[in-house]
């Protein structure tokens, strides 16, 4: 054997390119990143890509540089471009010469979403033209498209601009991130938050054990009913229920690993259109379109369950179907089937999904029945995603929540150990003892975190269990990520009387400052804090003072030590009591005026300024307050100068009007800090009563304070009393 060969440092990315070509990818990339005047990045991109072709943009190293040009560009030039990528031939070969070219596309794809919220007119039309171009190229060949190992994922993608929400997720990550230079703004993303609050597709274990009502604007299995560009879908899915996807085509493309998600994309993008959407069930499970939904077989829909991709798209099936659908397609899956596919290895997720979107607690009540002498058998089988699923349908529901919860008891105290159920519940699937260290059951604590939100009726019993742990587990439960989530539902929860909520958390004293350490555990402290009376507050900041130099280091450490008030505790316990008792008075001043959902949002920061002390502070808030209120009365005056005199006297406070509110919030941070004041530390009241009176010079007396004098009582004060009087009643205003 000669000698061995020394390894040769690797290229960067390997390119395809001609040398002359690669060299000039290169320093525009390298000119591109030392650039950063906004103007000159849009002119060199616009530029760049006008001269830029598929050879360039399916290569392994031109196409990240391309990408890095995108966000750069102007709406034109994007818009542009994205035409050239589709023109002809080119869709072929951007979606198989490799992932280079598709990178691409589904790049240029969701920047042209990003931008068609805020686009002027001249823009979105050329944002409308280009995603015509890209959807006429896509039908054209959209078989050869939806199978194709990279063309799938731009199918999808093209879907999920089409609908305006993100219908395929990755199973098991978030969403995409949008490049920075196409982030939308506050609005926007709100808006996009209220259309994601359906399920997410890929089985996400959040989803189904979501509770809460349906939102506004959405379909009955919990899915938004718009879409952004449904011309465009509708031209897709025309193509969908053409001959070439029917029949055993469609049997064979519904568990293909590319052409699956593609047609459960499909399903969920197409909830703007009742009919469409019915008809593309029918061709997914085999109907017939003039019979219906009774045309489908029973052995199809199992065949499908059954199947490793065939099961997702089931689920994308049950959570897409109207509510005639839903109830027609449930009955004929799991009437008499419903416990041997709930134990399948791959059914037991489109069980999940099917409970997940119940629409009506007669359906609910069916599968529990049916379910109920099988828990424990689902517990020990690892097929506990079931109950999960069920429990969360039933406090969503608002039906069969007590008769869960007892079924979970008796089915979790039947498990192997003969141990308590809610510690049997804790350590489900795993070798970990309670109390003595290690990860818990990820999927029992989500069980025990849904349980103990139902109401009280229901979730007594494992509340009981819960306030009964010795310190030693509590502890435990407390540091791990999914055992906090499991504390912190009792603690917020209807079912934790004040008494045993109080013990529970003098139960986890000594153990503060390690359980903050965690991104879990930190929140759950943080809770603790705010639900804690005076004595479990003030053992908390002293442990997290304590650890203060490990939690710095923490991603939200300093956040929590500003909001538990660290600093002024450090300072000194009256300090810190005042500022606590002054947060607690601002906070309870905006749950009475708000209520505790916005009281969340604005009680911290008029807490926060509430915490000051010292009458300087008071005086600023009440003329704070009464400078709000004289700007609101201008305004309202000013809008209603056309009124009569009488009716302006006649207005009385409404709090539900955006002037309101803000006076209101005015008059509550004044309150709160002249509660701050009242509760000031008595020593310093001793202290000022204790140090001798300064004597005060007399001086020779103005001639207008000597006028003023002799005038007696009918002249007028001086100007600094002038100033104080008017501060006085500016501060009776304010209260």
């Amino acid at each position: 054997m000669g000698q061995k060969r020394e390894r040769e440092e690797p290229r960067e990315r390997y390119s395809k390119l001609p040398s002359e070509e690669e060299s000039y990818w290169k320093e525009l990339g390298e000119t591109l990143a030392g650039i950063d005047d906004p103007g000159e990045r849009r002119l060199l991109a616009e530029n760049s890509l006008e001269g830029a072709g598929v050879p360039a943009a399916t290569d392994a190293a031109s196409s990240r540089i391309i990408e890095a040009l995108l966000p750069a560009a102007s709406t034109p030039a994007l818009a542009a471009f994205t035409r050239a990528c589709v023109d002809g031939e080119n869709l072929g070969l951007m979606c198989t010469s490799g992932p280079f070219g598709s990178h691409v596309l589904e790049k240029c794809l969701t920047g042209l979403a990003g931008r068609a919220a805020s686009a002027g007119d001249e823009d979105f039309t050329a944002i409308e033209e280009a995603l015509n171009a890209v959807t006429d190229a896509a039908a054209a060949s959209l078989y050869e498209m939806a199978t194709s190992k990279y063309g799938s994922f731009v199918a999808r993608r093209l879907l999920c601009v089409l609908a305006g929400r993100d219908v395929a997720p990755p199973p098991g990550k978030k969403p995409q991130e949008k490049p920075p230079g196409d982030e939308p703004s506050q609005q926007q993303q709100q808006a996009q938050q209220q259309q994601q609050q359906g399920p997410r597709g890929g089985g996400a274990l959040a989803a189904k054990l979501r509770s809460g009502g349906e939102a506004e604007g959405s379909a009955a299995g919990g899915l938004p009913t718009g879409a952004d560009y449904p011309a465009l879908l509708d031209r897709l899915a025309a193509v969908v229920l053409g001959d070439e996807w029917s029949g055993e085509e469609m049997s064979r493309l519904a568990t293909d690993t590319f052409a699956g998600p593609f047609l459960q994309a499909l399903l969920r993008a197409c909830t703007h259109n009742q009919k469409l959407q019915q008809r593309l069930l029918l061709q997914v499970l085999g109907g017939s379109g003039s019979k219906g939904v009774e045309s489908v077989t029973v052995e199809r829909c199992h065949a499908l369950m059954q199947d490793r991709q065939g099961s997702h798209l089931m689920e994308a099936v049950f959570t897409s179907a109207p509510d005639d659908y839903f109830a027609k397609l449930t009955t004929l899956c799991f009437k008499g089937h419903l416990l041997n596919l709930a134990q399948h290895a791959c059914a037991n997720f489109a069980v999940q999904a099917a409970l997940a979107a119940l629409r009506k607690p007669q359906q609910l009540k069916r599968m529990f029945e049916d379910l109920r002498p099988s828990f424990g058998q689902l517990l020990r089988s690892r097929r506990s995603g079931v109950i999960a699923a069920l429990l969360a349908a039933a406090g969503r529901l608002g039906a069969q929540e007590a008769e869960a919860a007892a079924a979970l008891w008796a089915a979790a105290g039947e498990g192997g150990g003969g141990g308590p159920p809610l510690q049997a519940l804790l350590t489900l699937d795993t070798t970990t003892q309670l109390g003595s260290g290690g990860r818990l059951s990820t999927l029992g604590c989500a069980m025990l975190g849904t349980v103990l939100c139902l109401p009280p009726a229901a979730c007594k019993q494992w509340g009981d269990a819960v306030a009964a742990l010795p310190p030693g587990q509590l502890r435990h439960v407390a540091k791990d990520p999914g055992g906090c989530r499991v504390l912190e539902a009792y603690l917020e929860g209807p079912g934790a009387p004040s008494k045993k909520r109080k013990a529970l958390l003098q139960g986890l004293a000594g153990s503060w400052g390690e359980v903050a350490m965690g991104g879990s555990g930190n929140n759950f402290v943080e809770k603790c804090y705010a639900l804690g009376e005076a004595p479990e507050k003030e053992a908390i900041a002293l442990e997290l003072a304590a650890a203060e130099p490990r939690l710095v280091a923490t991603h939200r450490g300093p956040l929590l030590l500003r909001r538990c008030h660290v600093d002024a505790f450090k300072k000194g316990s009256d300090c810190w009591q005042a500022r606590v008792q002054a947060a607690d008075a601002a906070r309870r001043e905006f749950e009475d005026l708000f209520g505790e959902a916005e009281a969340a949002e604005g009680g911290d920061a008029a807490a926060a300024a509430a915490a000051a002390q010292g009458s300087e502070v008071e005086e600023e808030a009440g003329g704070e307050a009464a400078a709000t209120v004289e700007a609101e009365e201008k305004e309202e005056e000013e809008e209603g100068g056309d009124q009569p005199e009488p009716e302006k006297k006649k207005k009385k406070k409404n709090y539900g009007t955006k002037k309101a509110r803000k006076r209101a919030a005015a008059e509550a941070a004044a309150a709160a800090k002249a509660a701050a004041k009242a509760a000031a530390p008595a020593q310093q009241q001793e202290a000022e009563q204790q140090q001798p009176p300064k004597k005060k010079k007399k001086k020779a007396a103005a001639p207008g304070e000597q006028q003023a004098v002799e005038g007696g009582a009918d002249a007028a004060p001086p100007a600094g009393k002038k100033a104080k009087k008017g501060k006085q009643k500016k501060g009776k205003a304010a209260a």
